[in-house]
């Protein structure tokens, strides 16, 4: 090693020529066609498969992103009904039956249990009602049309990713806790005792049975129950603002858009028209797709989406649901009221789907070093081949393998050369013992 001289002391620097130098692999050049063949085989299939398969047909270089936006629905639009009596007998699942009106007034039934008995206990605080109920209101003094806007239609007014549309209400207002007859059943063959709620009595002067409830019951409030029947639905709007980020590390890449479409519309992609589903409503779930794996968008998602509908409500078919609005009355002791509704709708729920691709410098360098592997691989296929599944393998393997001597003696070689050089000894020649030695013969004088 040379030695560099610095501040008067020697520093030992490595040989440049060794210390960079150059290492490969020896090749032979076997001169046979069946390795050769398998060995550019493997070249071929190698490039095939890098260039063809991975970098054409299925465009590895290429990074895959999949993410989801938000959506919010509006609607816009004008709608009106003609508001009649509710028939409907409270229970979704009887398909509304007709409920049943007094047509003349029955045996009134006791109302304290115990029955004369002066001692027995009252069952309730309220006084029941000693005048006879009266028959159908031929003439119910209800408005001819009423108007709906998207206040009284859209419900929840914002919702993230959905939205109501009202397309009938029943409801029943001013109800109060007192009993009332249900008439739903049939004293006394229907009535039950479950107190407090269902004593198990007949109500006064009809042939109803007796209940603790808010009355009049839902649907049984005569001008007070109604029934709504919305017209003009399906001409509304809806608004559809879907939003789009393929890179979520940058918030100023969100990409927003609108889609508009009646509801009209949106319902023939289910196959279903609105007079079908007004009484009943209906449940959609609706996809807003930003590109698909045979049409993919770019990163800045600058494509145009895709919409489709499918409908949800399998069994039961139908969308509704409750509300309840509670109020107190003018006067010293005001009493609580509530107006309850059961509304059906369309009910629209909403996502927001990309799939997007873009250049991708790691995984182009991946199939590249893959490529690269690959080509490797044909040596070690052909080189297996060659020293061991051939009938000539012991020739290839002595042109291929070069033994090295015993690497132990060599080491010991060059220690017992570096102690020689420590003690300036040169190594002697091994001493000849000449008394063992064999003597030369000398030929004999006859022989001479």
């Amino acid at each position: 090693m040379p030695i560099i001289r610095c501040f008067g002391r020697g520093f030992r620097v490595p040989d440049l020529d060794q210390l960079f130098c150059y290492e490969t692999v020896k090749l032979v050049n076997v001169l046979d066609w069946i390795p050769g063949v398998i060995y550019r085989a493997g070249i071929i299939f190698a490039c095939l498969y890098c260039l063809g398969f991975a970098l054409i047909i299925n465009q590895m270089y290429l990074r895959h992103t999949q993410a989801t936006g938000s959506v919010m629905i509006t609607a816009t639009g004008d709608a009106w009904s003609q508001p009649s009596l509710s028939t409907d007998s409270g229970d979704v699942n009887t398909g509304g039956a007709t409920r049943r009106l007094l047509a003349a007034a029955p045996t009134p039934a006791p109302f304290v249990l115990g029955g004369e008995n002066p001692g027995g206990r009252q069952l309730l605080a309220t006084k029941a009602p000693t005048s006879e109920p009266t028959a159908a209101n031929t003439a119910p003094n209800l408005p001819e049309y009423r108007y709906w806007d998207v206040h009284d239609t859209v419900n929840p007014d914002s919702e993230s990713g959905g939205i109501v549309l009202a397309t009938r209400v029943l409801s029943t207002k001013e109800q109060i806790m007192a009993p009332c007859p249900n008439k739903e059943t049939a004293c006394p063959d229907d009535c039950k005792t479950d107190l407090p709620i269902y004593p198990g009595l007949c109500y006064p002067q009809t042939d109803f049975c007796m209940e603790f409830n808010w009355c009049p019951l839902f649907g049984q409030g005569g001008e007070k129950s109604t029934e709504d029947l919305i017209e003009g639905v399906d001409d509304f709007e809806l608004d559809f603002m879907a939003t789009m980020a393929f890179d979520q590390s940058d918030l100023k890449k969100v990409v927003v858009q609108h889609v508009k479409m009646k509801v009209s519309e949106l319902l023939k992609k289910v196959g279903v028209s609105y007079a079908s589903i007004q009484s009943t409503g209906i449940t959609l779930y609706t996809r807003l797709q930003w590109g698909t794996a045979e049409s993919p968008c770019d990163s800045d998602a600058g494509c145009e989406i895709d919409m489709q509908v499918v409908r949800m409500d399998e069994n039961p078919k139908g969308f509704y649901f409750r509300q309840s609005t509670y109020y107190r009355g003018n006067g010293t002791l005001p009493k609580e009221y509530r107006d309850v509704s059961r509304t059906y709708g369309i009910r629209v729920v909403a996502s927001s789907n990309g799939y997007a691709v873009s250049f991708s410098m790691t995984n182009a360098m991946l199939q590249v070093a893959c490529a690269f592997s690959m080509f490797a691989l044909a040596y070690v296929v052909a080189d297996i081949f060659v020293v061991f599944l051939n009938t000539r393998a012991s020739k290839y393997t002595e042109l291929k393998v070069e033994e090295t001597p015993d690497i132990s003696d060599l080491k010991e070689k060059q220690e017992a050369a570096k102690i020689d050089q420590a003690t300036n000894k040169k190594s002697r020649r091994p001493r000849i013992n000449r008394a063992r030695q064999k003597k030369p013969e000398t030929e004999s004088d006859e022989d001479d």
